[in-house]
């Protein structure tokens, strides 16, 4: 929270205190995809926990990337080589953006518009 601006963490600090619901009860097992045979990882409950260390207003407590790269609902799909792989710089001339494009896009909508 000290990582708020004052105003922030001023009004989120006077807020009035919630009872808070249980996230069973927010995120119930029938929003989650079966538990996996395959993966223990792969369960509501695991789903639960990760949401829910997600979800912590107070980045200081918040889970991490790496920590939630680490959680057993995700590691079931971390890759190593994905994460620490070599980057790649992507040429400027990839999203160079072709303005004929555009008028052939506008020629075919008129026409489109105009069949009947």
């Amino acid at each position: 929270m000290k990582r708020l601006q004052p105003t922030v963490r001023n009004y989120v600090e006077n807020r009035p205190k919630y009872a808070g619901y249980p996230f069973e009860k927010l995120f119930p097992d029938v929003l989650f995809p079966p538990d996996s045979t395959e993966h223990s990882g792969l369960k509501a409950t695991m789903a639960r926990d990760l949401l829910q260390k997600m979800l912590v207003v107070d980045p200081e407590r918040r889970i991490s990337v790496d920590e939630a790269l680490m959680h057993p609902y995700i590691n079931v799909w971390y890759d190593e080589s994905e994460v620490n792989g070599v980057s790649v710089s992507l040429s400027l001339s990839v999203f160079y953006f072709d303005p004929s494009l555009m008028l052939k896009v506008h020629k075919y909508v008129a026409w489109w518009h105009n069949r009947s």
